[in-house]
């Protein structure tokens, strides 16, 4: 996998990464929101989401056989994380907290990380490109107090590769759901698909492409 999947966050996620900058996220090249007002609870709740879109990305340069875990314990009286989901066959993890106020569009995702929504489980497409967005996104989605946040992982282009598709494949090995445990990770290796078992995207063409097998079990 290439250097340019791991760290890719675009967008502001919590309010202490910049010091004496007001923390803001950007969709479509528009400002929607400003977390000044939200508080050291919230960026709790985030942190832990960011910690496992950072060390599935890691673990996922670190070579084959790499591991990590990321506790998902949050010591807030305002949140309280519901259930840690793997949906192994779109390659995404969902964390779901409860409470509070979250400073997100009722009712719709909103893009946390990442350039654009192409080629994820919401929407359509067959790739993004290689230094223009990321391989993978941190989404968020309030409703009725609770909020989804999603960390998805998609198909990444290079033109001119031999193999011009990557992607990160999460694989359950176990459990795929926790309340508050960890976050369990493993670099399973790569597999590379060509021919009739690399991916037909809408032109029609069959693009050869390398995943990146990260194994993933909650306990």
């Amino acid at each position: 996998m290439k250097k340019a999947q791991v760290g890719a966050i675009t967008a502001v996620l919590l309010t202490g990464i910049t010091v004496g900058v007001a923390s803001v996220v950007y969709v479509w090249g528009q400002p929607i929101l400003d977390k000044r007002d939200t508080g050291d609870q919230l960026d709790e709740v985030e942190g832990v989401v960011l910690d496992i879109q950072s060390e599935v990305n890691r673990v996922s340069q670190a070579g084959t056989g790499a591991t990590s875990s990321v506790p998902v314990q949050i010591e807030s009286d305002e949140y309280s994380v519901n259930i840690v989901e793997l949906n192994a066959s779109s390659d995404y993890i969902d964390v779901v907290v409860e409470g509070g106020e979250f400073p997100y569009p009722e009712g719709s995702w909103t893009l946390l990380s990442g350039e654009g929504m192409r080629n994820l489980s919401i929407s359509g497409g067959d790739y993004v490109l290689e230094g223009q967005d990321s391989g993978s996104v941190i989404l968020a989605r309030p409703e009725s107090g609770i909020t989804t946040y999603r960390i998805e992982f998609r198909n990444v282009f290079s033109d001119g590769d031999d193999v011009p598709l990557e992607k990160i494949d999460l694989v359950s090995t176990g459990s795929t759901v926790t309340g508050s445990g960890s976050v369990y990770l493993e670099n399973a290796g790569t597999q590379v698909n060509r021919g009739s078992s690399g991916l037909t995207v809408s032109s029609g063409q069959t693009l050869a492409r390398e995943l990146s097998k990260i194994e993933v079990e909650m306990r």
